[in-house]
């Protein structure tokens, strides 16, 4: 009877340890959460920071058409954009703690065009690209869908800096064979227009979406972590600014999480991010800029960057077992057969 009575004190005790411990498991995990709220507070205090001088400079540069004045708050507001941009760094690598590995990526891209095609999976995709290329590369113009001019702040800035603003919703009569609104090919060749005095990385996120799962099933995507990529944007581009666009450079970006969202970046859980760089010539495409031909050189570009996603993902899947694997070792014993 005592054993008995020992046994069942023995397992209340483990149950009641266990719940404790997954209480407190649960508190640290709800706590770890909020780590994201300081970087994200300083994150929206930099762009308020520099969103009034931003403004005021945009409203001159619509009132006061003269060349020289022109090239003069165009220079100045590439000067904020880099400078807002180096504030985040701070953000990035000592209060998230982001370990950037990058490969592939040149010291300097002189002043002339250039397109960025990257996959996209968070608004932590921005961050990143904006600080590999921050100083390196004339300022980024990001395609941006045209919902975004409605969100406070970043809706101001994407317009100050003339992003482009597509809409996703073709216009019942006005459609190009391929299904692409014309109406973005209107507003983008619009946008190119604006600022093709003026040398820029123009940035086009082709899948058009961030990826996850479910939208990879709902699009019966072929890859294993991409989007089936769109040429549209791509084929405008290109057909105005072909001759002009020094190079084509293909971004690839990893997480080392498996739900690499913004709130997750911003809390330290995506702290690793692997980066791979090619540079490809325009030349490559013979200068055929039609939709067909870059649909197929784009889908060979993502095939290969869907294998080099997942050879990344396997590498990083090592190192955690690795690590995993010796910290369940024992202490190992030193030469005189001690522990350490």
């Amino acid at each position: 009877m005592g054993d008995r009575q020992l046994s069942i004190f023995r397992y209340d005790y483990v149950i009641e340890n266990h719940c404790n411990g997954s209480i407190l498991m649960n508190i640290l995990d709800g706590i770890s959460y909020l780590k994201g709220i300081l970087p994200l507070v300083c994150i929206v205090a930099n762009l308020c920071f520099w969103l009034v001088p931003l403004v005021f400079l945009t409203l001159l540069k619509s009132i006061i058409p003269a060349r020289k004045f022109q090239d003069l708050l165009a220079w100045l507001m590439a000067w904020m954009y880099r400078l807002a941009v180096w504030c985040d760094d701070p953000i990035l690598f000592r209060i998230i703690g982001t370990k950037l590995e990058v490969e592939g990526i040149a010291k300097k891209y002189p002043d002339k065009y250039y397109l960025i095609i990257a996959n996209h999976q968070s608004w932590n995709d921005i961050l990143i690209l904006q600080h590999l290329f921050n100083r390196k590369a004339p300022v980024l113009k990001f395609l941006v869908k045209r919902e975004l001019i409605y969100l406070p702040i970043v809706g101001l800035i994407c317009w100050a800096y003339d992003y482009p603003f597509l809409t996703r919703r073709s216009i019942k009569g006005f459609q190009s064979p391929q299904g692409h609104s014309l109406w973005d090919f209107w507003r983008l060749e619009k946008a190119l227009d604006k600022f093709s005095r003026y040398p820029a990385s123009l940035v086009n996120m082709a899948e058009g979406t961030r990826f996850t799962r479910e939208k990879a099933r709902t699009h019966n995507s072929p890859y294993k972590h991409l989007l089936k990529p769109r040429a549209g944007g791509l084929t405008t581009i290109l057909g105005l600014l072909g001759d002009r666009i020094s190079a084509i450079l293909d971004v690839t970006i990893v997480y080392d999480c498996p739900d690499p969202s913004f709130w997750s970046f911003l809390c330290g859980r995506c702290s690793r991010v692997i980066v791979r760089v090619k540079e490809h010539a325009p030349k490559e495409l013979a200068k055929v800029y039609d939709f067909d031909t870059l649909a197929e050189w784009l889908k060979g570009i993502w095939e290969k960057k869907d294998r080099e996603i997942e050879r990344i993902k396997r590498k990083l899947r090592q190192e955690s077992l690795q690590r995993s694997a010796l910290l369940a070792l024992p202490a190992e014993e030193n030469s005189e057969g001690r522990r350490v």
